[in-house]
C-alpha cells in the first residue's frame, strides 16, 4: 500500500542526505558517497572511510569504488568538479532507493512478527 507520508518522509530524508554529501564535499573537495546501511538508514561515506571500513572488515574485501559508486543512491562530483550526476540518473537513483527502504521495512515487520511469535511460543 502507498503511504504518501512516509514516502514523504523518504524523499526528505535522501534530501538531507544529498544536502550533507554536497556540503562535505564543499567544505573539503573529497568525493562523497550517500549509501543504505543495515538499518534502515543512509550513510555518507568518501574513499577514506570506504577504506577504513575495507580493513576493518565491515566492508567486503572484495568490493571495489566502481561498485561503490554504482550502488550509490548519490556521488558528489571529484574536487575539480567531473563526472557530476546527471538529472536522470539522480531520479532513477532516488527510485532505486524507495524500493530500498520499501524492501527493508517489509522486512523489518517479518522480523518483528517472527520475534513475536517466538516469544509467544517459548511462553507456552
Amino acid at each position: 500500500m502507498y503511504n504518501f507520508i512516509q514516502h514523504f518522509r523518504d524523499y526528505l530524508r535522501l534530501r538531507e542526505a544529498v544536502n550533507t554529501a554536497d556540503e562535505h564535499h564543499a567544505k573539503d573537495g573529497d568525493r562523497y558517497y550517500v549509501m543504505p546501511s543495515l538499518d534502515g538508514k543512509l550513510v555518507i561515506m568518501d574513499r577514506k572511510n570506504f577504506r577504513l571500513l575495507k580493513r576493518k572488515h565491515y566492508i567486503s574485501q572484495d568490493v571495489t569504488l566502481n561498485q561503490l559508486r554504482s550502488e550509490c543512491f548519490y556521488h558528489t562530483p571529484y574536487a575539480n568538479g567531473t563526472d557530476r550526476m546527471p538529472a536522470h540518473i539522480r531520479k532513477e537513483r532516488a527510485e532505486k532507493y524507495y524500493e530500498w527502504i520499501t524492501t527493508w521495512r517489509k522486512a523489518e515487520k517479518m522480523r518483528k512478527k517472527d520475534a513475536k511469535r517466538n516469544k509467544k511460543g517459548a511462553k507456552g
